[in-house]
């Protein structure tokens, strides 16, 4: 029986898609991240074998991995050597996630494409192939409109003492922070920019509050003027999202992109669901 596999991975977590292409049976398998800036190539085989225990590895005939961290031929041909150790009889293909996220929001139709998570990047996709044209710049000089965007607002407007006072004791009670420990954690932790979007959630969940919806609304337009407006043609074609941070500040988001006259279509939290479409209508 024919089968392929689809994976979408995030620094944290990956998940999979086992498709039975004769029957359209899908099973489901998560296993932690396989980011190959993140881990090695030994840690990398070990999570695998590990996650493929009870599947008959050998059967498998394609195999489509996405993933964060795999935007550099290098980085994806270090994964396609240690996927092809667990794949021995397969097709493998090594993506990067804009493209997972491109293929299941807009399947074979053009657009913008992005991703809102921890970071941010954003392509233009001709229904083929993706291209970007703004680079994406990490969370130190870009990822603008992400949780690290949101995060780093937060924190600077905090601790400059531009809070209002009944959300600066809202703040220091959730989180009991002093400058010298968020600065140690910043430039000696292992993660500083998942730390610094960890932020992001306040301003989720005090949205309502005219001073967090202001700051959310910047951080937005900051995203389409620097970004979104800087690709040619902008406006005549629809934006998809995907993405935690796209999925929870969706509002936000559209309200945004109406005064750039940007149409805004479909916004999912993951990818893996429209991959699977996407692949299995390639098949057929």
């Amino acid at each position: 029986m024919s089968k392929l596999i689809i994976a979408d991975s995030g620094s944290t977590k990956t998940d999979w898609r086992i498709i039975h292409t004769l029957t359209n049976k899908v099973d489901q398998l998560t296993c932690k991240g396989l980011n190959p800036f993140h881990n090695t190539s030994e840690q990398l085989l070990d999570e695998l074998n590990s996650t493929f225990t009870s599947i008959e590895t050998s059967e498998i005939d394609n195999v489509y991995f996405y993933g964060a961290g795999c935007s550099s031929v290098e980085k994806q041909h270090l994964l396609n050597r240690v996927l092809s150790l667990i794949f021995p009889n397969a097709d493998i293909v090594v993506a990067h996630d804009l493209l997972a996220a491109a293929r299941a929001t807009l399947n074979k139709q053009p657009g913008i494409v992005l991703i809102l998570g921890t970071g941010s990047s954003c392509g233009f996709y001709d229904g083929v192939n993706l291209t970007m044209p703004i680079p994406s710049l990490g969370y130190i000089l870009g990822d603008e409109g992400s949780g690290v965007a949101l995060g780093k607002s937060l924190l600077t407007k905090y601790f400059y003492g531009k809070f209002p006072q009944e959300l600066a004791i809202l703040f220091n009670k959730r989180y009991l922070l002093d400058k010298e420990v968020m600065l140690d954690h910043i430039y000696n932790g292992s993660l500083p920019n998942k730390y610094i979007a960890s932020f992001s959630q306040f301003a989720f969940h005090n949205k309502q509050h005219p001073f967090i919806a202001k700051l959310i609304q910047d951080t937005f337009r900051e995203l389409f003027e620097n970004v979104i407006s800087s690709i040619p043609d902008f406006q005549k074609h629809q934006i998809s999202i995907i993405g935690s941070i796209g999925f929870y500040y969706s509002d936000f988001i559209r309200s945004v992109a109406n005064d750039y006259g940007i149409r805004v279509g479909i916004i999912i939290e993951k990818p893996i669901s429209g991959l699977t479409i996407y692949h299995t209508n390639l098949e057929d």
